[in-house]
């Protein structure tokens, strides 16, 4: 009798030490799993962020495209572990700092030291909504600001003149799809429709340049009617500078993409001549 207990308890023993090791291969499993999305997610991309974004100030420029990125400087970082940036912005200065955010390819975005100094709201809200959920930002001179996120949700501080263009520009269906913030409360607003399928959905510009940016104004009041902006910077430290990549709704491709700049440095101009050959 003793024997045949001494049997069961041992075969019991045995098949806890077999569950044991089942679970241990199952949590083993779990964790792999778990690493090998996580690695999924950082080199796939996004793809719902605009093929090009572009961004200057004071000197400073970024721009990105399909096949290529460009920076004069080492923030925002070109790579995120395997992810790419696919989206910047610079901003103001903080504590002798450029603030910058960026979104990368695997949907997280980082925003620099001192972030917080001078854009604190916009913090507030990244932290609040999830910085995995932004779609789109724009940083402006004055703290100004515009945020969307995937949901659709969208804050922005700036003038009464902007927030009412920024208002208009999310009303019947449509969204701002481009947006830069200027020198002296200047702006430029590209509208998209949200049920627009074609690659370079257009619903028209708003903007209101104040008299700067003279060479952009003759060219959008120009061709207003026919310019569809993908991406655009005002550099808010000068009166001048700013780049812009948009489609022309008269080509007859619907794929072709133009470039349009006015870069005082004439370094900056060169590389940035370089970039958009490969973008």
């Amino acid at each position: 009798m003793e024997k045949q207990m001494e049997e069961r308890e041992a075969a019991h023993r045995a098949e806890i030490e077999l569950l044991g090791e089942r679970q241990r291969l199952i949590e083993k499993e779990k964790v792999d799993l778990e690493k090998q999305q996580r690695q999924r997610d950082e080199i796939t991309p996004k793809t719902d962020f605009a093929p090009y974004s572009v961004t200057m100030v004071d000197g400073l420029v970024m721009c990105i495209g399909p096949r290529q990125c460009l920076s004069n400087d080492t923030l925002p970082t070109q790579k995120k572990g395997s992810a790419l940036v696919a989206a910047a912005s610079y901003g103001e200065v903080s504590n002798n700092t450029r603030v910058w955010i960026a979104g990368y390819t695997n949907g997280i975005w980082y925003m620099s030291a001192h972030f917080n100094q001078s854009y604190p709201n916009l913090e507030a809200y990244i932290h609040e909504r999830g910085k995995d959920n932004l779609k789109l930002c724009s940083l402006g001179p004055g703290n100004s600001y515009y945020a969307r996120w995937r949901d659709g949700r969208w804050v922005s501080w700036a003038s009464d003149e902007i927030i009412d263009a920024i208002s208009d520009a999310h009303s019947d269906g449509r969204y701002v799809k481009a947006i830069a913030l200027g020198y002296g409360k200047s702006y430029v607003i590209s509208l998209g429709l949200r049920s627009r399928t074609t690659k370079w959905s257009k619903l028209g510009i708003r903007y209101n340049l104040k008299g700067y940016y003279k060479g952009l104004k003759k060219f959008l009041y120009e061709n207003y009617r026919t310019t569809s902006i993908v991406a655009i910077a005002l550099d808010m430290s000068n009166e001048t500078d700013f780049q812009m990549v948009y489609h022309n709704e008269e080509d007859a491709d619907d794929t072709t993409i133009n470039f349009r700049r006015r870069i005082s440095d004439d370094d900056v101009r060169s590389s940035i001549g370089e970039w958009w050959g490969k973008a």
